[in-house]
């Protein structure tokens, strides 16, 4: 019995002892690897703590710190409509009502036959009141005067238009084209030693066209070119007093 229990306790030993040099071999095995490192609890690096939330939720800021912001861009810029009127010129803001005066020189027509080839140039102006009716429309009378003389003929003629016409503009606040035209009674007064002399009351009408030059949003210089028809019937002929004149002038707003 006695010789049972000490070999047992024997065989315990050495198991322990054999267990104890297979551990310290394991251990130096490992340690001899390469690149292998074996730490202790004792030098583990303690980890940080997880960032707190900030109070908007936002884990990308840091507490105390506010939250980063969106970006932003400035809102682009309202772009016309293809169907939207143009801004009116600064002078169409004091009212549509106008006068005008002119002043220049008129051509008369080169037919010699019934005509006025053998007159010169002469004398013209013009006077006008009109009203504006939109940016591109204006409708206006008109009270006009020329004359001519001829030395061959030894004579003279003189004609006063009444018209009512309108306008078709271009606005600009500037430099303002314009187109017209108009219709009325026309006044003649033909004097010639070698030819007709008399008076006579007949229709006509005209064609113009120009440019409006703003100086101030109330003045404005301009340039008149326009073309008169009118053919009298005096003594039994028919008389061309047509032609063209060049008017200088400036117009006004009220």
């Amino acid at each position: 019995m006695k010789k049972g229990a000490f070999f047992l306790a024997l065989a315990l030993t050495a198991a322990v002892s054999s267990g104890t040099v297979f551990a310290g071999e394991f251990d130096r095995f490992e340690r001899d690897m390469p690149g292998r490192t074996i730490q202790t609890p004792s030098q583990t690096p303690a980890q940080a703590p997880a960032p707190a939330p900030s109070p908007s939720g936002n884990f990308d800021s840091f507490p105390g710190e506010a939250p980063p912001r969106s970006p932003s861009f400035p809102a682009p810029a309202p772009r016309p409509m293809p169907w939207m009127a143009p801004p009116p010129p600064s002078h169409f803001n004091h009212g549509p009502i106008y006068f005008a005066i002119q002043l220049g020189m008129f051509e008369p027509n080169t037919d010699w036959l019934n005509g006025l080839g053998s007159y010169h140039t002469g004398f013209a102006f013009n006077t006008t009141i009109g009203a504006r009716l939109s940016h591109y429309f204006a409708v206006e009378g008109s009270v006009g005067y020329f004359e001519s003389s001829s030395n061959i003929m030894q004579g003279d003629i003189y004609v006063v238009p009444m018209t009512i016409g309108g306008r078709l503009i271009f606005p600009h606040p500037v430099v303002e084209p314009y187109i017209g035209g108009g219709f009325g009674i026309y006044f003649s007064d033909v004097n010639e030693r070698r030819g007709v002399i008399g008076d006579s009351t007949d229709f006509g009408g005209y064609l113009s066209m120009g440019v409006d030059f703003w100086v101030t949003p109330r003045i404005a210089f301009n340039v008149d070119w326009r073309h008169h028809w009118v053919k009298p019937t005096i003594e039994g002929f028919s008389v061309d007093l047509s032609g063209w004149s060049m008017l200088f002038g400036a117009r006004f707003m009220f």
